[in-house]
């Protein structure tokens, strides 16, 4: 057995355990777990929080429109890490020349070393799976995840 119960979908069922999409939250689920058991603990960091925390380190200036729209956020979601993050004082946030609602987002120094004193277990993991698979599978892989991520960014919500 691989881990997994035994299938016994109930009679009339759909079995949606079998699906890619569940199988990629499962994917995500383990690569996710040292987050939940200590990273977010320690940092005083919510998933989202730490996801915004590294976009916005890898994007400086970059606005809440522009990481819900690249990565899917949910935009109350997204607006309540920001809001979290600055009070925190990991983010600043500089209200835009154009548009003064729209706020352009950047790490602290605190938000900085927040980073990386994250970033070691973050590359460990990606290192896992990195070796998992041959170099040519692993860059199929990739490019599997962004023609499914265009897919269904520009699918919507459907």
């Amino acid at each position: 057995m691989s881990g997994k119960p035994e299938n016994s979908v109930e009679p009339g069922v759909p079995d949606l355990t079998q699906q890619t999409t569940f199988q990629l939250i499962v994917l995500l689920n383990f690569i996710m777990r040292p987050f939940f058991s200590s990273v977010g603990r320690v940092h005083n960091l919510t998933l989202t929080e730490w996801r915004v925390l590294f976009i916005v380190a890898a994007h400086p200036g970059i606005t809440g429109a522009e990481i819900s729209k690249a990565y899917g956020f949910d935009k109350m979601n997204l607006s309540r890490a920001v809001r979290q993050l600055d009070k925190a004082g990991q983010l600043a946030r500089t209200p835009g020349e154009a548009d003064r609602r729209r706020s352009h987002l950047t790490v602290t120094a605190e938000g900085a070393a927040t980073v990386n004193a994250i970033a070691p277990n973050a590359l460990e993991r990606e290192d896992l799976m990195e070796t998992a698979l041959p170099a040519r599978e692993m860059a199929a892989f990739r490019r599997t995840l962004d023609t499914l991520t265009a897919l269904v960014r520009d699918g919507g919500d459907g």
